[in-house]
This record gives structure tokens, sequence and C-alpha cells, in this order.
């Protein structure tokens, strides 16, 4: 499903660049969730990065 995949297509589109910022793992994580029923990695808690749980 490409909703279920966007995050990781993104991520892999600017992982290559350097930022500042994480701003690859952001994209990865935005769709993340406190109580792991996020994607597309399925991270609990402290495993998401802030900026990743604002976006």
């Amino acid at each position: 499903m490409i909703v279920r995949t966007h995050p990781q297509v993104g991520y892999d589109i600017v992982k290559s660049i350097e930022f500042p910022w994480p701003v690859g793992q952001i994209i990865l994580q935005h769709h993340e969730r406190m109580d792991t029923s996020g994607y597309p990695q399925g991270l609990r808690g402290s495993q998401i990065l802030i900026f990743g749980s604002l976006a």
C-alpha cells in the first residue's frame, strides 16, 4: 500500500543529503506512534525522535 510506504520513500530520497538536523529520520518516523501502532518501523516511546512525533 503506497500510503504505508511513503515515509520510507521520502527517507530514501533525502538520506544522502547532509542537513544540520536529522531530516531523514524525521521523515521516516513521522507516522510512528507512542504505542507502536504507527508505521513503518513500529517504534515505541523514546525510540521516536521528538521531531518525528511533532511532524
